[in-house]
């Protein structure tokens, strides 16, 4: 059923494209077809802060302080951790939590300046301040192509509509049930997670829903599907 659900979301909204990375493209951030994980610091650097800032917020809002860095000539993690705090506060001010958001924005980037910007072990990302499971995940997933499912809200929402996991289930139980059920590749988990963002905005926000009009042609299973869960 999840790959079935998989296949119909995409035939339903086709690539999205992710990251959204406005160093790679100007004019919309989107790239769709392109699963290319950043090639350069300013595109890495991007999706770094994308997925911190990302955190308690939408994704609009995370995207006009990523704008805001670029507007104001941070695009590297060495200017980042060179430039003052209120400067850098007052640019990711609209994804909101700004003071907190830049002590885990530093950590951060001083973790992956001590690494050089390769690619870190989950175990690693873990230990820092302000990264949890799909924060990590994200940062896997986008900034190096590392084959980690993102288990997000609406993630949850859906598939425990669809009675494919328990509507309370650890992050990392919700992780190994869809890991089992589709191909380990880093082009379909990057897919598959936009798509369920895309869907999830749709018809999943918080508690007033809209009917899914994909579940009259996907089959789903009765479960303890109850979610109290807002976004």
């Amino acid at each position: 059923m999840i790959h079935d659900l998989y296949k119909a979301l995409l035939e339903t909204y086709g690539q999205q494209g992710w990251w959204p990375l406005v160093s790679r493209c100007p004019e919309n951030a989107y790239h769709p077809g392109d699963y290319t994980p950043p090639q350069r610091e300013e595109e890495r650097f991007e999706t770094l802060c994308g997925a911190i800032l990302t955190q308690n917020t939408t994704w609009d809002n995370a995207q006009k302080a990523v704008h805001a860095l670029r507007r104001s000539g941070i695009r590297s993690a060495a200017t980042f951790l060179k430039t003052p705090p209120r400067d850098i506060q007052q640019c990711i001010r609209p994804a909101g939590y700004y003071n907190q958001k830049y002590e885990y924005l530093y950590t951060l980037l001083c973790f992956f300046q001590s690494i050089g910007m390769a690619c870190p072990t989950r175990t690693d990302l873990l230990s820092l301040r302000g990264v949890g499971p799909e924060t990590a995940d994200t940062i896997l997933l986008y900034a190096y192509g590392e084959p980690f499912f993102i288990v997000d809200a609406y993630t949850r929402r859906i598939l425990s509509a669809y009675g494919a996991i328990p509507s309370h289930a650890s992050y990392q139980a919700v992780q190994g049930i869809i890991m089992a059920e589709i191909p380990r590749d880093v082009r379909v988990y990057n897919e598959y997670h936009a798509l369920l963002v895309a869907h999830g905005k749709r018809y999943y926000r918080g508690k007033h829903r809209t009917a899914d009009p994909l579940r009259q042609i996907i089959p789903y299973h009765t479960s303890d599907t109850s979610d109290d869960g807002a976004l």
